[in-house]
């Protein structure tokens, strides 16, 4: 978003180009699918001030920025790890969790 804008980040190409970030390792798709739900439960749009997560809408917020996160701190639980090691499981483990949970 810092290098290229809001409006390029949000766009579709822009979200194709990211797409892989916002994929939680092991997880896969269909934990992607179970935590967003979740998040959307705890945080409704209308509890997202648009003030605190400009310049994005609070869907974007929520897909790359809440599920990553969210998947980093289960991770971090399921394996033990601290902050970083479970950034790098969740890197090394995207293709894993997307193939074996589609």
């Amino acid at each position: 978003i810092r290098k290229r804008g809001a409006r390029v980040a949000n766009s579709v190409q822009g979200q194709m180009e990211t797409f892989h970030l916002t994929q939680p390792g092991y997880y896969g798709e269909q934990g992607f699918l179970v935590i967003s739900e979740a998040l959307q439960a705890m945080f409704p749009q209308t509890k997202l001030e648009a003030a605190e997560i400009a310049p994005m809408d609070s869907q974007n917020f929520l897909r790359r920025v809440l599920v990553p996160e969210t998947a980093i701190l289960l991770i971090m639980e399921d394996r033990e790890q601290d902050y970083s090691a479970a950034l790098k499981t969740m890197e090394d483990s995207r293709e894993y969790g997307t193939a074996l949970f589609p």
